[in-house]
């Protein structure tokens, strides 16, 4: 019998290991729905439905599930080219040629033979994954007017309906099912049980929280569900107590016990500004309790509602219920407040590399193949600071007339031209033309001072937190300043 050390040493050898994978990464007890042609079908999540009706119906989740997804859906986007091997950005013909395809692709009207779903859309679907672990996409393509192939819908599926299927041995994602509605001769959810495949060069899944599972994701509103259960109990209670204690009460007393419930039957009957006549011997008191109990529901809810904002790192979210006490502290919410964004900046990347891997990537397979450098989708900076930062680089750079990369500066010029809400071309062109052109770079330059002194008045009156400390002017970065956050964020 060989040894565990022996068999180790003769694996050691200088040729790598090709094949495919030996072990799997299901786990021992995971289960599916289904199993066929060597595919395994994941079991749907029987809580998407509680989900909706959470958010329908919690404000405090509705506005965790807003704090988790606006950010991300109102983040400034961008296709980045490929990267050379030094890390800098691939700006030779070619590259371009196929950046500026993608970007025509994914950005162009339909009837100019864009897609019917624009990023946007696409973004904001993504976004339901964080509460559904998954979001389901169906991939249609066509024929541009330029012969290349683009996307005419990259439409959305609902979870119900979907089964999603992976690989038995390796759990690569394979595709899914969906069982769909069909509306002849009536609208009925497919009696016949057949059901559509769609393969995966036609899906795009996304997938959140692969950093915690892999396979299946998770959802990040898991525990404001839990506390959403606990809270509608409580809340119940706490309405049966305020029936049974804050509705007011009559007590009628007369030494006959038969007149007592006679008069009290008169009493019951009063409406407003009504009148019941009663005997001498009668008396009507009002009952009235204290009601003190009522403290213990109200704060074990806020007690929920905290639990659900620090399950995303997002506690500076009580500080208004927190300022009627006279708590809270802004400078532990502005702490807050940016590790809250760091880690959603975290979630944006991962959404970036997963555009990346199943959208932009079948636009340059299809078109150009294999072999040649492929695009990048990138979100900007998710913080409002950021923009402040951003605004006062370029102003320091187009006053002093600080030498950095022409890359980086045409990066920052098309920055700053979107956040003053300025066309991008006319900027670029009034730049060529001259800087005694009116609209050249002086006149911009000073609608950058204006806004940056609306900023700095705001501050001062306390309006808006002051901005970080942003680089130093002569800066030199080779990339977008979107994807280099370290850039435009001051670390």
């Amino acid at each position: 019998m060989t040894s565990p050390r022996s068999y180790v040493e003769k694996e050691l050898n200088d040729e790598p290991p090709l094949g495919s994978e030996l072990g799997s990464s299901f786990r021992w007890d995971d289960t599916f729905s289904g199993y066929e042609n060597g595919k395994v079908f994941a079991v749907p999540d029987p809580t998407t439905g509680d989900y909706k009706e959470m958010l329908e119906t919690d404000g405090k989740c509705a506005s965790i599930e807003q704090m988790l997804s606006y950010p991300i859906i109102s983040a400034p986007w961008e296709i980045e080219g490929a990267l050379n091997d030094d890390g800098s950005i691939d700006s030779t013909g070619k590259a371009d040629e196929i950046r500026q395809h993608v970007l025509d692709a994914l950005t162009d009207l339909p009837h100019q033979g864009g897609p019917r779903t624009t990023i946007e859309q696409l973004v904001s679907q993504m976004t339901m994954a964080f509460t559904h672990k998954q979001t389901i996409f169906e991939k249609t393509f066509k024929l541009r007017d330029d012969g290349k192939v683009g996307y005419d819908k990259i439409a959305w599926r609902p979870l119900e309906t979907c089964e999603v299927a992976y690989d038995a041995k390796s759990s690569d994602l394979r595709g899914f099912y969906q069982t769909p509605v069909r509306w002849e001769p009536k609208p009925t959810l497919n009696p016949t049980g057949e059901r559509i495949w769609v393969p995966m060069e036609r899906a795009f899944i996304y997938i959140h929280g692969t950093w915690r599972d892999p396979l299946f994701g998770m959802s990040s509103m898991r525990v404001p569900y839990w506390c959403y259960i606990t809270k509608r109990k409580l809340r119940w209670l706490w309405y049966q107590f305020l029936d049974q204690t804050y509705l007011p009460k009559t007590i009628v007393k007369n030494p006959d016990d038969r007149q007592a419930i006679a008069d009290a039957k008169k009493v019951a009957t009063l409406r407003s500004k009504g009148v019941v006549g009663l005997r001498s011997d009668t008396e009507v008191d009002a009952y009235e309790s204290g009601g003190h109990g009522a403290a213990g529901y109200i704060e074990a809810i806020r007690f929920l509602n905290t639990e659900m904002s620090d399950s995303i790192l997002a506690g500076f979210m009580d500080l208004s219920s927190q300022a009627a006490e006279g708590k809270g502290s802004y400078a532990l919410a502005e702490s807050a407040s940016k590790l809250f964004l760091r880690n959603r900046r975290m979630v944006a990347r991962d959404m970036a590399r997963q555009i990346t891997n199943s959208v932009i990537s079948d636009l340059v397979r299809y078109n150009y193949g294999t072999k040649v450098p492929c695009p990048r989708f990138a979100f900007g900076p998710l913080s409002e600071q950021n923009e402040q930062t951003v605004l006062d680089m370029f102003k320091a750079i187009s006053t002093t007339g600080a030498n950095v990369d022409p890359e980086f500066y045409d990066e920052l010029q098309s920055r700053v031209s979107t956040l003053l809400e300025l066309d991008e071309g006319k900027v670029k062109k009034s730049m060529e033309e001259g800087v005694d052109t009116p609209g050249s770079l002086q006149e911009m330059a000073t609608k950058v001072g204006v806004a940056t002194q609306m900023v700095d008045g705001a501050q001062k009156q306390g309006m808006i937190p002051p901005s970080p400390v942003g680089p130093a002017p002569g800066s030199t970065s080779s990339g977008s300043s979107y994807g280099k956050e370290s850039v435009v964020n001051g670390g």
